[in-house]
């Protein structure tokens, strides 16, 4: 379960260098605002490893755990007392992953100034900058809090 949850940590941590590098680099050059849609994408990504993170870190020796994204979801999102994550935290991760399955199953999208719009059944999004911003800011504090704690593990493909 270590190595598992190593591999989740690192995964977490590329999709979010992704994200950033989209958000710094990639937008600024191209000023397409449709990259913030790919960036939300890199950012469920970050997510879903997050989660599958914590759930190899808690899971017991001999547990097995659900197979499929929306299983692990909803066992990740059932725990009443999350020690690895204070409420806010969870909460952002919660609205990345709602807002990334709106964008998924959205009727209609367009760019206006430095915001993606994007139009549900039955409801509007709006995506900014600012907001991924602040998102991956929290994801990054997440990532490196459980990175300290992989300080005693050693193994042989991790430096």
């Amino acid at each position: 379960m270590q190595v598992k949850y190593l591999q989740s940590l690192h995964d977490a941590d590329r999709h979010l260098k992704v994200a950033e590098y989209l958000l710094d680099v990639t937008l600024k050059l191209m000023n397409d605002n449709r990259i913030l849609a790919k960036c939300l994408i890199e950012l469920q990504k970050t997510a879903t490893s997050l989660i599958d993170a914590l759930l190899y870190l808690e899971a017991k020796r001999g547990e097995i755990l659900p197979a499929s994204k929306e299983e692990k979801a909803k066992l990740f999102f059932s725990k009443e007392q999350n020690k690895y994550m204070n409420s806010v935290e969870v909460e952002e991760i919660k609205k990345i992953l709602i807002f990334t399955k709106k964008h998924k199953e959205a009727h209609l999208e367009f760019v206006k100034k430095e915001k993606l719009v994007i139009f549900g059944s039955k409801e509007c999004k709006i995506l900014t900058e600012s907001g991924l911003k602040n998102s991956i800011i929290l994801l990054k504090r997440i990532i490196s809090r459980f990175d300290q704690k992989t300080q005693d593990i050693n193994t042989p493909f991790f430096s």
